[in-house]
């Protein structure tokens, strides 16, 4: 659309480009293009169309911020009327007065929903019904106009001169209700019989196909979560025959239309856990609060819902299938519903769901590490239910686990299952506590969560915290000392953290003797239905998980960070990739520091060694000490994500000094017992070069050498007198 209103000759000089901003735009389709779009086009064609420009933007706005409108179709018999009345709406809106004589530029795209398929024929002539046999001049009829829509669908392609077999095409039916003000929703039950009138083939033939779901080629699209309602998809499997030689059919409902974006695999509006909890107040500003606008907005007009059918064939069949459409058929596969009713339950559940967001992001300070897991299996739940109402329900794997760990449990022959009752999905539980969360005997494992947050496999739990909980500042709660008021909490950059994989199967690095004597609180909450609850719990995050991850990754890191020369050559014989596979265990064998380092110096030497342990695990006044003011505590320290996570337990606000300082107790008891070498740097670093007159180990490529210390207990002495 050119408007010459706006052609401005200096602006025209200054190549700015389109003059026609957001704001313009705005305008002449809320009080222009839509109001002639219901002025002109009947129905079932406005249904394509959103009730407002802010409902596009919402639907057509990635998670990037960046925009991809869809096309939308005018049938070419309404679209005279359809650009009178525009012509008209701005002669009379003063809002318009800028848009006074367009004209248009034209180009064609796409046939979808417009001008192929809008011409009426014969009651008789689309779904297949039983009994229902048609003349010879009926049918005659009925071929001569299938042939006329599929040729004017196809032009200026001249059909005579197609191979019809390398071709494929889709003859769709669209469904309505002329009774309003009521939708027309497809019931799961009936999937069987819509199946076979879509694809010939028998009920029983579809019912096995439904049951064995995607294995078979068939996605249930449930709508709005309700469980009662849906959709369905069948790609037909090759080993199934069907009469018409159809390849594949869907049946939907037109409330997608409005938040449809197809984007690199996806084909709906998407909310992403990560980014909500990486920017909550974000996702309800440009996610949670259009969609309850645009469901809001569909309310008040009473938007009615419609039914679309199609069958992809080869050309040669086209004439097959959507023969006859029977309405006592059809009134048996769908329900009628309000309105109001459909697009208010959306509604209803939005705002619901955007009152938990706002509460979390309220309170979430206040929730210790160790009950994290109730919390984010919450958001994750709510994410994917938001997600729900407007596609169908993600399915497939931890999708599956969260599913069923969210979902409503009943107790069936004494077995625990999860079921849904009132067909629609519903949260076992939602407790304030005061941050939002759910049952504490009901929740994700840890691996389901980074899972499901796009977490790297073996990631370390701090990453789950921090995406979690935020940047939140800890400090020690009122009980400990007041020194807490000048405590700093050490920012580093996410970019530069190590970060160091722990295998699924590693060992444990604590027995349970010695994680029972580290300090943590319980997660359980008791609660007065609890015995008729007994589903066991996962491990959570807690400080003795997280003192042995800590130790999972040390050895590791430690080797990663060994230095360089200054002309860049470095003193680690193993590549980075090698040593991040390394564990705990490379920092108990004395012997494999001549296969992790190309030379070394090295002493034995108890004050060293216990100096070194001591700065490793620092207690809090000495970790107060050092980071006053936003220092590092040792520098080739900071990003080893086994220190930060460390430093997180002597920053959290939950624990006390003292249960701090027992944890850093058991943590160098365990370092000065089990390993047998470490890093000797000095005071303000982990690597150093400060041994001259010790013998070289291995080969020299530079005059300063890195340090080592080896544990001169008389348990280590044994080891290495063994190895030797």
């Amino acid at each position: 659309m050119m408007f010459p209103q706006l052609y401005v000759s200096v602006r025209r000089e200054a190549r700015e480009g389109n003059m026609v901003n957001r704001d313009y735009v705005k305008a002449l389709y809320d009080y222009g293009i839509y109001p002639a779009i219901k002025k002109t086009l009947p129905p079932k064609n406005q249904q394509f169309w959103p009730v407002s420009f802010d409902s596009e933007v919402f639907r057509a706005l990635n998670d990037r911020g960046k925009v991809s409108f869809a096309q939308r179709q005018i049938p070419e018999e309404y679209s005279d009327a359809f650009f009178e009345a525009l012509y008209q709406m701005i002669d009379e809106m003063p809002e318009l007065s800028w848009a006074t004589g367009f004209f248009l530029q034209i180009q064609v795209q796409g046939t979808k929903e417009a001008t192929a398929h809008n011409v009426q024929v014969p009651q008789e002539s689309f779904l297949e019904a039983e009994g229902y046999r048609a003349s010879a001049e009926d049918e005659r009829l009925f071929r001569l106009e299938r042939t006329r829509q599929i040729a004017r669908a196809l032009r200026p392609i001249d059909m005579r001169k197609l191979k019809a077999h390398n071709w494929v095409i889709d003859i769709a039916t669209t469904v309505s209700l002329d009774e309003a003000p009521f939708s027309l929703l497809i019931r799961k039950e009936t999937h069987p019989r819509l199946i076979s009138l879509l694809m010939g083939i028998s009920t029983a033939s579809a019912s096995e196909l439904i049951e064995g779901g995607a294995r078979k080629g068939y996605y249930f699209d449930e709508f709005f979560h309700t469980g009662l309602f849906g959709g369905m998809r069948l790609t037909m499997p090759a080993d199934v025959w069907s009469p018409w030689k159809a390849h594949y059919a869907q049946a939907y409902t037109t409330d997608k239309t409005l938040t449809a974006h197809k984007d690199k695999g996806k084909y709906a509006k998407e909310l992403d856990p990560a980014w909500v909890f990486r920017n909550m107040r974000g996702a309800d500003e440009k996610f949670l609060k259009p969609l309850a606008k645009l469901s809001r907005e569909a309310v008040s007009e009473r938007r009615p819902i419609h039914i679309r059918l199609e069958t992809r064939v080869r050309l040669p069949f086209a004439w097959d299938v959507h023969r006859r459409y029977d309405p006592s058929i059809l009134s048996l596969l769908t329900s009628k519903v309000g309105n109001s009713s459909v697009w208010g339950w959306r509604h209803m559940r939005v705002q619901s769901i955007r009152a938990v967001f706002t509460e979390y992001q309220r309170t979430i300070d206040s929730v210790p590490r160790t009950l994290l897991p109730t919390h984010a299996s919450l958001i994750i739940g709510l994410t994917w239910m938001t997600n729900a109402l407007i596609n169908r329900p993600k399915e497939g794997s931890e999708w599956n686990v969260l599913r069923d760990t969210l979902c409503v449990h009943e107790q069936i022959d004494d077995v625990i299952v999860a079921t849904r009752p009132l067909n629609a999905f519903f949260l076992h539980s939602v407790i304030l506590d005061p941050c939002p969360r759910i049952s504490t005997h009901r929740y994700l494992s840890i691996k389901s969560l980074k899972t499901l947050l796009a977490l790297p496999r073996g990631s370390a739990d701090s990453e789950l915290v921090s995406l979690v909980a935020g940047n939140r500042g800890r400090k020690d709660n009122s009980e400990a000392v007041e020194a807490d008021k000048s405590f700093t909490r050490v920012l580093v950059n996410k970019a530069a953290r190590m970060i160091t994989h722990i295998p699924d199967d590693a060992p444990k690095v604590f027995t349970e003797e010695e994680v029972a004597q580290i300090p943590g609180a319980t997660t359980e909450h008791q609660y007065e239905s609890e015995k008729e609850d007994p589903q066991q719990q996962h491990e959570t995050l807690s400080n003795q998980r997280s003192l042995d991850s800590i130790f999972q990754r040390m050895g590791a890191e430690i080797v990663r960070k060994v230095p360089s020369t200054k002309e860049g050559r470095s003193w680690r014989k193993i590549s980075d990739e090698e040593a991040s596979r390394l564990q705990w265990d490379v920092l108990c064998d004395a012997s494999q520091v001549g296969e992790v380092m190309v030379g070394w110096k090295q002493v034995v030497d108890k004050d060293r060694w216990n100096r070194v342990v001591d700065k490793l695990f620092p207690d809090v006044e000495r970790y107060r000490e050092k980071t006053m003011g936003g220092a590092h505590y040792l520098q080739n320290l900071a990003q080893c994500s086994w220190f930060q996570d460390y430093k997180d337990i002597l920053e959290d606000r939950f624990l006390s000094i003292e249960e701090k300082n027992a944890i850093t107790a058991t943590a160098r008891k365990k370092l000065r017992e089990e390993a047998e070498w470490l890093p000797l740097g000095k005071a303000d670093k982990m690597w150093g070069d400060g041994l001259k007159r010790e013998p070289l180990h291995g080969v020299g490529i530079g005059p300063l050498v890195p340090s080592i210390v080896i544990n001169p207990s008389p348990r280590n002495r044994a080891r290495r007198a063994a190895h030797t």
